[in-house]
């Protein structure tokens, strides 16, 4: 096989050669190019993580993203003091539907949920298993963190071991 320009000579047939010039690739994975804006203080923290912003970007995505959410529990029950817990769930359409509710998001794909002291726990309750009635059978991942939720709130609910608390919401300047 004899190389002439980008070509190869392979029994008696031209085929383009391989590049041989360039960068090595950074990653051993499929890649391709991104063009973002950030701002300052990201590019900064990027920097602490990694001097190529590649790698730094990578690696904060894999340290707050799992790669498999089905490991990530859908509802989990995070220690706020002594005897309490808070209910923090994954990501969901269907929640938003809820009138009233909403989701906090408190780290990348992690949600509080916060509903109005007035509204009864009862009323979330009943929203949920109208969802869930309505939902295809085949959303198997949204009826499992709906079904999760709601059997939580029953069982909490009818035991009495569940109170609302405020928490404190500042309104942005704009």
């Amino acid at each position: 096989m004899v190389s002439i320009r980008n070509f190869e000579i392979n029994k008696g047939n031209f085929v383009a050669a391989k590049k041989t010039v360039g960068r090595p690739p950074k990653f051993q994975e499929p890649c391709r190019p991104v063009t973002m804006t950030l701002p300052q203080r990201t590019i900064n923290k990027l920097t602490e993580i990694s001097e190529d912003r590649a790698q730094a970007v990578v690696k904060a995505v894999d340290a707050c993203v799992p790669d498999n959410p089905e490991h990530q529990p859908l509802v989990s029950l995070i220690d706020i003091g002594t005897n309490e817990s808070v209910i923090v769930v994954g990501k969901s359409t269907m929640l938003g539907q809820i009138s009233g509710l909403r989701l906090i998001e408190i780290s990348p794909g992690r949600f509080l949920l916060s509903v109005p002291l007035e509204t009864p726990i009862e009323r979330v309750e009943v929203a949920l298993l109208d969802i869930l009635q309505q939902l295809p059978e085949e959303e198997t991942r949204e009826r499992r963190l709906l079904m999760s939720i709601s059997q939580s709130l029953n069982s909490v609910r009818r035991e009495r071991r569940i109170s609302k608390a405020e928490i404190l919401v500042i309104v942005k300047k704009h």
